[in-house]
């Protein structure tokens, strides 16, 4: 009996010897790329959360949508000119079906008015609407203003 346990010890187990090959050998050194992927990521988290408290401790509140706009461009199109409108709210809340409307004055001429609506204008967003005329804004004066809208 003395003999097979002494034979059992010398002879390495398969399971032991399969266990040691099986795990991965690794160097003492980290990769660049490795470093750089962490970095990467580290910044990118970092500026989120800037971002987010930033965000939070600027942002004012407004009740109402804070609708303001502003002329882009004039473009002749066929029977008149267009003028594109930008228009922005810097309000807390979302407006909808919001009627813009123009009103051209030259003088010694009727006024001539033009209206548009905007669908969907959420906070903080900005909507392009064109308004048409048959003369020149350019060469007039030109009034623009927010009629009315609805809050969702």
């Amino acid at each position: 009996m003395a003999n097979v346990d002494e034979g059992a010890r010398e002879r390495p187990d398969p399971r032991q010897a399969r266990a040691g090959q099986d795990e991965p050998q690794h160097g003492g050194a980290t990769s660049p790329w490795h470093w750089a992927a962490v970095v990467l990521g580290a910044m990118v988290v970092l500026a989120t959360v800037a971002i987010l408290v930033w965000d939070g401790l600027h942002r004012r509140e407004h009740p109402t949508p804070r609708i303001s706009l502003a002329v882009d461009t004039v473009v002749t199109v066929p029977g008149g000119f267009a003028v594109r409108v930008r228009a922005r709210n810097d309000g807390g809340r979302t407006a909808t079906d919001v009627q813009l409307r123009g009103e051209l004055r030259h003088p010694g001429l009727a006024p001539e008015q033009a209206e548009t609506s905007i669908d969907y204008l959420p906070p903080g967003s900005v909507r392009r609407e064109g308004l048409v005329f048959t003369r020149d804004p350019r060469r007039g004066r030109l009034e623009l203003r927010v009629v009315g809208y609805s809050l969702p």
